[in-house]
């Protein structure tokens, strides 16, 4: 339903569309439903009952890619190997692999 709607909203199933895909923002106040704090604990539920779901393996639910790519990255910081190879270089230490 959503590709159905992002395609025949935006347009992008025209002739001349190119890329022949579409982006759509779609944005729900879920508290106009039901009381914020059963929506998130909804979501929760979700959330554990895909991850029981598989017999084999880890079954990752929405946003644990995510989780799991900040805490491997936490402590540590991306820099350019150019710029470090510039320190390097002003600051005469041999490059130790």
């Amino acid at each position: 339903m959503v590709e159905a709607l992002a395609v025949a909203l935006t347009g992008a199933d025209d002739a001349d569309q190119q890329p022949r895909e579409g982006a759509l923002v779609l944005c729900i106040d879920a508290s106009a439903f039901r009381p914020a704090r059963r929506v998130a604990d909804s979501v929760v539920l979700m959330q554990v009952r895909i991850r029981n779901s598989g017999s084999e393996g880890q079954i990752l639910a929405p946003g644990d890619p995510e989780e799991l790519s900040r805490a491997a990255a936490a402590g540590s910081i991306w820099v350019d190997p150019a710029l470090v190879a510039q320190l390097r270089q002003l600051a005469q230490i041999p490059h130790q692999p």
